[in-house]
């Protein structure tokens, strides 16, 4: 939004409902959210993934280079 955005699109795997209600409430007009999966009984993300291991800060580097 600070930089004009025509449009912002956010898509994610898995999120909670009230997550998703206050991402479109943020993005507004510019938004579309697509979300796979809205579990009613959501308390992390990483209750959705066989690995979910702590990601480096040098590795999330080292991958978008």
């Amino acid at each position: 939004k600070r930089h004009q955005a025509k449009k912002i699109i956010l898509a994610e795997p898995v999120a909670s409902r009230e997550a998703i209600d206050r991402i479109v409430g943020e993005l507004g007009e510019l938004g579309e959210v697509i979300v796979l999966e809205t579990p009613e009984y959501f308390e992390a993300v990483g209750q959705f993934y066989q690995n979910f291991e702590e990601v480096s800060d040098g590795q999330v580097i080292q991958y978008l280079k």
